[in-house]
C-alpha cells in the first residue's frame, strides 16, 4: 500500500513539475519572427497561405518607421509605424499570444493603408524586438496599450482620430485597456476573439490542449502571482468593459474553442458603451478575418465611417 501511495505521489509531483516547466516556457513569448513563407504551418492556415504571403510581401514594401515606448515597468517596447501618403486616421494593431503583428495583420494592414489610414503594429513585451521575460496575457499589456496610445497621439496631427484593434490576447489587452484613460482621439476599439476572463481562459486553454484544468490553471495562476505579481482571478476583461466609455466592436468565430465562443456574448452583454457583435460561422480561433474577410471588412468600415469621419 505504501509503495502504491509513493508511486502515485511521485507521478503527481512529476506532473506538477512538468506543468510548471511547460507553462513557464510558453509564457516567455516569442523572440523570432514567424516565417509565413515556409510551408511548415498549421493545417488550418494552409488554405490561406498564398493570400497571407501575397499581402505580407505587399506590406513589406511599405515604408515604416521604427518607434519605441518605455512601459510603466521600464521595458523598451517596439512597434512599426506604416505610413500612407495622405492619412486621415491611425490604427494601432495589437497581436496575439506569441505572435507578431506582421503575421497577424498583413491583410487588414493592407486594407487600412489603402483606406488612407496609417498603421502602427506593436510588438508585445517579451516578443520580437520588445524587452521583457514573459507575457502576461493582457494583465500588464493593458498598460502597454495605453502607453502606445499616449505616445502615438503625440506624433500624429492633434486632430487625427485613432482606433485600436487587438486579436486573441491582444483583443483581451485592448478590452482591459478600455476602462483606462486613453487619449481623446482614440474613437473606438476592436476586439477580435479576446477572452472575457483570464483565469477561465487558462482552463479553456488546458481543455483545448487536453490537459486537466485542475492542474494547469492553478499552476499558471500561482506562477504569475509569484513572478509577475498579477492575479488572474481579479482582473477580467468582462469587468473592464462595464466601465468603458469607448465604443467596442467585437468579432468572434463561432467554431472557436480555444477562446470559447460564449465569451464574446459575455463581453457584448457586459459592455456599457456603444457596441456591435459580429460572428463568423465556421471560424476557429483567430480565423474570423481570414474565413470571411468581406464580412469583417464591412463591419470595420461601418465603424470607420461612423466614428472617424
Amino acid at each position: 500500500m505504501y509503495i502504491a501511495i509513493g508511486v502515485i505521489a511521485a507521478l503527481m509531483i512529476a506532473y506538477v513539475v512538468f506543468m510548471i516547466v511547460m507553462f513557464n516556457k510558453s509564457a516567455r513569448g516569442r523572440q523570432t519572427e514567424d516565417n509565413l513563407f515556409s510551408d511548415d504551418q498549421p493545417s488550418y492556415l494552409r488554405p490561406y497561405l498564398e493570400r497571407l504571403r501575397e499581402n505580407r510581401k505587399w506590406l513589406d514594401k511599405i515604408p515604416f518607421e521604427e518607434i519605441y515606448v518605455t512601459s510603466f515597468d521600464n521595458l523598451k517596447l517596439y512597434a512599426r509605424f506604416y505610413h500612407c501618403e495622405k492619412p486621415k486616421a491611425t490604427a494601432i494593431l495589437v497581436h496575439g499570444y506569441r505572435g507578431d503583428g506582421e503575421t497577424c495583420y498583413p491583410i487588414l494592414s493592407r486594407y487600412l493603408l489603402e483606406q488612407n489610414i496609417d498603421v502602427v503594429i506593436i510588438r508585445h513585451r517579451a516578443h520580437v524586438h520588445s524587452e521583457g521575460k514573459r507575457l502576461c496575457l493582457g494583465l500588464k499589456e493593458r498598460y502597454d496599450v495605453k502607453s502606445w496610445c499616449d505616445y502615438v497621439s503625440t506624433i500624429i496631427p492633434k486632430d487625427m482620430p485613432m482606433f485600436v484593434s487587438g486579436i486573441s490576447m491582444g483583443g483581451a489587452s485592448v478590452l482591459l485597456s478600455s476602462s483606462l484613460e486613453l487619449p481623446d482621439n482614440v474613437k473606438f476599439l476592436i476586439n477580435d476573439c479576446g477572452y472575457s476572463d483570464g483565469y477561465e481562459e487558462l482552463k479553456a486553454a488546458a481543455r483545448f490542449m487536453k490537459i486537466p484544468p485542475i492542474f494547469y490553471a492553478p499552476i499558471g495562476w500561482l506562477l504569475y502571482k509569484i513572478t509577475e505579481g498579477v492575479d488572474f482571478k481579479k482582473v477580467r476583461p468582462v469587468d473592464e468593459v462595464k466601465k468603458s466609455h469607448l465604443p467596442i466592436l467585437t468579432i468572434h468565430g463561432e467554431a472557436d474553442t480555444f477562446v470559447p465562443f460564449e465569451m464574446c456574448k459575455e463581453i457584448y452583454a457586459a459592455c456599457a458603451s456603444e457596441k456591435e457583435l459580429v460572428t463568423v460561422p465556421g471560424a476557429t480561433h483567430g480565423m474570423s478575418y481570414l474565413v470571411d474577410t468581406d464580412k469583417c471588412n464591412k463591419a470595420i468600415q461601418r465603424w470607420i465611417d461612423k466614428y472617424l469621419s
